[in-house]
Formats: structure tokens, sequence, C-alpha cells
């Protein structure tokens, strides 16, 4: 793949040196949050968007295999050459059509947002039953007793939804006892041993 595009970039500076000049690239729209990363250079081929920070792209399938990228506005994102954002590392903001220019095509294995400008919204959803199932309560800040309005729902919820970019402390017990903390959706909270147990709940803002 690499070769590919070496080849192709030696193309288009022939082209140039002839007086041929390839049509401009189609403007790209960047995510509303996170990270849109490509597979080829100028925002082809396959893609995906992350709005979490990734340890390891190998379960995507594009560990080394990045050549382009569009970040959200306001948010800058560090990659790293070797996984859990060891190695190399550089951070970005903006569009990057081209990363055989700045040496990074094909050399990514990690990447994380280390800024931000967007003010996060406290908002937890709590599911009745699995998989986001069943009667929904939605947390905009602290509840301390789920037992009590305006939530009443008390040792019912079995998933949750988390935002991303949040932690919540979610509790076995009235104000904030016995707390599992959660960053991610849980489709069903048996994994975590507090299903249809949660008698509170509170947001963890992580500190960027």
């Amino acid at each position: 793949m690499t070769s590919r595009r070496a080849t192709c970039g030696l193309v288009t500076a022939l082209l140039l040196a002839a007086g041929v000049f390839p049509a401009p690239v189609a403007a790209q729209r960047p995510p509303a949050a996170g990270i849109t990363i490509y597979e080829d250079v100028n925002y082809g081929g396959a893609r995906v968007t992350f709005v979490r920070d990734v340890a390891d792209l190998r379960p995507s399938k594009f560990e080394h295999r990045i050549s382009s990228f569009l970040i959200a506005p306001g948010e800058m994102w560090e990659v790293c050459e070797g996984r859990n954002f060891t190695g190399r590392c550089e951070a970005f903001s903006g569009a990057e059509p081209d990363l055989v220019r700045r040496n990074w095509n094909d050399r990514i294995s990690s990447l994380r947002i280390v800024q931000t400008s967007r003010p996060p919204e406290a908002r937890l959803e709590l599911f009745a039953g699995t998989r986001y199932s069943g009667q929904r309560v939605v947390l905009n800040g602290a509840a301390p007793d789920f037992s009590k309005s305006p939530v009443k729902f008390n040792d019912r919820a079995m998933s949750v939804r988390v935002p991303p970019g949040q932690s919540w402390e979610i509790c076995v017990n009235a104000n904030y006892d016995d707390c599992r903390v959660v960053d991610r959706d849980v489709p069903d909270l048996s994994e975590l041993g507090v299903s249809r147990l949660i008698s509170s709940a509170r947001p963890r803002f992580r500190n960027r």
C-alpha cells in the first residue's frame, strides 16, 4: 500500500513539473466531534470516526493504515507510532490531507484527544432492560437517591449509556456508596455486578 501511494506521489510530482495541475481535492467537512481517519491521502478510502482515546488501533483494522484525517473544530488529538500512546507522538488539529508530507503515513498505532473546547454536558441514560431497552431515565447531574423524585428508578437499571469524554459513578447505595466508575456504554450491567442494584449516580468529568 505504501509503495502504491509513493508511486502516486511521484506521478503527481511529474505532472506538476510538466505544468499539468491535478484537480483540487473536494472539500471535506470535519466531524462534529472527534477525529475521522482515512485509509488514503486526500480523505480517500475506508474511514472511521473516533470520539474517545484509542490505545490500540488493531481492532479497527487501521493500525499503520492512516494517510489523512479530519479533526473536529476546537479539538486537538495526539497520534503515536506505538500502541498505548508510546514511541514518537505529535499533536494535530484541523485537517491533514496528506500524512506523507508530515512523515506520518501508515505509522499511527494509537491516538487520543488532548484538548477540547466543547463544554461537557452531564448526561447519563439509564434503561430498565439490557441493551438499552425498556423504560429510560436521563440524568443531567448528580442524583443521590433514586428512590426519590424526580428519578424514582431505584434498583431498576440494567444498562446505561455514557456520552463520549465523560465518566460517571454509578452506586449500589444511596448517597454514592459502593460505586463503580463507567466511561462507556454498558449494554448489560451484570458485567459490573450492579444490574438492578443502582441507587445513586453522579458525573466525574475527565480532566483534559
